[in-house]
């Protein structure tokens, strides 16, 4: 199964278009990304059309997990203590900054386990807590 990486924030990112099917090369690109400072989301398509888009900064982000038809469910993975009073957290995508609720923030280790799981298995993690996104 061929997994391919795309930055959703910078377009001229070398590794665009970049093929991955190794989980731990996976888990070194999005702790780069994270490292970075900048909120930002990147996404990972595989070729039997399912994606995950992924929101990175160096301590929380989101893992959205979807088709390539763009067709419902859209899940997320949820925090393991959704709290309401979560602050949201904004992520520069397309030269967007896009709010995603508190309740959708994980820690970045969350993040990293299940791009993990999804390069490796090319389905959505059993790790976390999947919602459908309202």
């Amino acid at each position: 199964m061929k997994t391919t990486f795309a930055d959703l924030q910078n377009e001229d990112n070398s590794r665009n278009g970049m093929q991955i099917d190794d989980p731990q090369h996976a888990r070194t690109l999005l702790i780069e990304l994270a490292s970075t400072g900048v909120s930002s989301a990147c996404q990972f398509t595989n070729d039997r059309g399912k994606s995950l888009i992924v929101g990175v900064s160096p301590s929380l982000g989101f893992v959205q997990y979807t088709t390539d038809d763009g067709l419902p469910p859209c899940l997320m993975a949820m925090a393991a203590s959704a709290s309401s009073e979560q602050r949201d957290l904004e992520f520069a995508i397309g030269d967007t900054m896009t709010p995603i609720a508190g309740k959708y923030l994980v820690p970045i280790e969350v993040v990293a386990a299940a791009v993990e799981d999804f390069i490796a298995t090319g389905q959505r993690s059993d790790r976390v807590t999947w919602a459908e996104f309202e």
